[in-house]
């Protein structure tokens, strides 16, 4: 009887550690929109959501004139001729998701640009950059198999394959670095796994870094481009616990001794915003880039439907893989 009851607390006390991890009931979502605002660089890390403004889905149907766009989500921008080109990821009814442009001239207002990027495949996280060569994007191409460089000739649009810089692997959310110039690519697997990978130039060879800590389950996966402020070089990770897209939070990255090192610096930078109808559910990506004299900073959140689900699958696997039994 006493092995029973022994037995009975055991499990009692893993479904209490268990669910303060991940709760077993969450709330639904209604899908995800994008924010965006300029900001002082003494105010960044005392961001204000609720001073920026939204850009749902039905704002692009307004543009385009239907129904198609379900959520908007990953927003990615690049600064070219006093214009910020504003990159999302579009999920349309019935497809897979796209890669969309928006267009402004002052940064607060903006046009709908069209369509930017469309495969026979899921693409999202349009992570577009500029250098010496032109202009590049790495988003995440996971359905592929592989990891895609894009290239174009004609800004914002008409991109191309460039390459494919790791073949043969399912990586999500594929995020660039530069670090003591080198190139450095952070990203996960399907079972949140962190892994990186180095190059001295974006087209590779690309290889694994052994000289990390591993890093695995809520806040292994990457929320953006990384950015430099003040003495440190910031990546945004993922924090899941609440369920997906719970918020998103900061560590600096370094090199020493010939080791890459992670430390966090600011937990749940972005978080739900309960008062804010499109992020009351919570937020998951961020683009902090430095432009006309502050900084311009795009994030992304997802609303609350209110109805609570039970998913014991989720609260178990990521418990699971945080204690490496998965």
């Amino acid at each position: 009887m006493k092995k029973i009851k022994y037995f009975i607390v055991i499990i009692i006390i893993v479904i209490i550690y268990f669910n303060n991890n991940y709760p077993f009931f969450t709330y639904g979502s209604l899908g995800w929109s994008v924010g965006y605002q300029f900001v002082k660089e003494d105010s960044l890390f005392n961001l204000s959501i609720k001073n920026g403004s939204i850009i749902s889905s039905s704002k692009i149907n307004t543009f385009n004139k239907n129904n198609e766009s379900i959520f908007i989500a990953d927003p990615f921008y690049i600064k070219h001729n006093d214009k910020i080109y504003l990159f999302i990821e579009n999920q349309v009814k019935n497809d897979n998701a796209r890669i969309d442009v928006l267009i402004s001239k002052n940064g607060i207002d903006f046009e709908y640009g069209g369509l930017a990027l469309d495969e026979n495949f899921h693409i999202s996280y349009p992570q577009v950059f500029k250098d010496e060569e032109g202009f590049y994007m790495i988003p995440e191409t996971k359905n592929s198999n592989n990891v895609l460089l894009y290239y174009t000739n004609n800004f914002p649009y008409d991109w191309k394959i460039k390459d494919t810089l790791i073949k043969n692997v399912r990586y999500k959310d594929p995020t660039l670095v530069s670090l003591k110039n080198k190139k450095y690519l952070f990203t996960v697997d399907d079972e949140l796994n962190l892994y990186i990978f180095k190059s001295k130039k974006i087209q590779g060879p690309w290889e694994l870094c052994k000289n990390y800590r591993e890093k695995k389950g809520n806040e292994a996966r990457l929320a953006g481009r990384y950015f430099k402020y003040k003495d440190k070089i910031y990546l945004p990770f993922q924090n899941l616990s609440k369920g997906y897209g719970t918020g998103v939070s900061l560590y600096s990255v370094s090199l020493k001794d010939n080791e890459i090192k992670l430390k966090k610096e600011k937990h749940l930078y972005l978080k739900p915003e309960i008062e804010l109808d499109f992020f009351n559910k919570g937020m998951h990506h961020l683009d902090v880039q430095k432009v006309f004299g502050g900084y311009f900073i795009t994030y992304d959140g997802q609303r609350r439907d209110n109805r609570i689900h039970f998913n014991w699958k989720r609260t178990i696997k990521h418990n699971l893989i945080d204690l490496g039994l998965y």
